[in-house]
């Protein structure tokens, strides 16, 4: 089998890992998953200021939707009711909100993780730059 491949453009792969201790980031994608164990959550796709990748994880089962809820409310700045919402996910994408970031050592490479979801208004200084509202990944 042959085939032809154009990678024109491609990046080399080393792509910068979001910074250490409290940063904000941009949700880009939010998507409902099943987690390895066979648990429904939703994974919320971010990008750091400095232009990092980072997956959030968040469960939706019983009595572990606690980090779903904290995120929906550091997103929306809205305490959420105990009890059923109807939220439309796709309002979320693009707002802004802070994390409390992690690295660890996975297989030796240094990855960031999101440790906690921070709850708290923005200040100026948590604004994104304008080169990564426009950000391509």
């Amino acid at each position: 089998m042959r085939a032809i491949f154009d990678f024109t453009g491609e990046s080399d792969g080393n792509f910068p890992i979001a910074d250490e201790g409290e940063q904000t980031v941009k949700v880009e994608a939010i998507s409902e998953e099943i987690s390895k164990s066979g648990n429904p959550m939703w994974l919320f796709k971010l990008r750091s200021k400095n232009g990092g990748l980072l997956y959030h994880y968040c469960l939706n089962q019983p009595k572990k939707r606690w980090m779903l809820k904290k995120t929906i409310e550091s997103i929306t700045g809205q305490k959420q009711p105990l009890g059923e919402i109807t939220i439309d996910l796709d309002n979320l994408i693009g707002e802004d909100f802070k994390v409390l970031v992690i690295h660890e050592d996975y297989a030796g490479v240094k990855r960031a993780k999101v440790a906690d979801v921070l709850i708290g208004e923005l200040t100026e200084s948590d604004s994104f730059p304008e080169s990564l509202d426009q950000s391509p990944f």
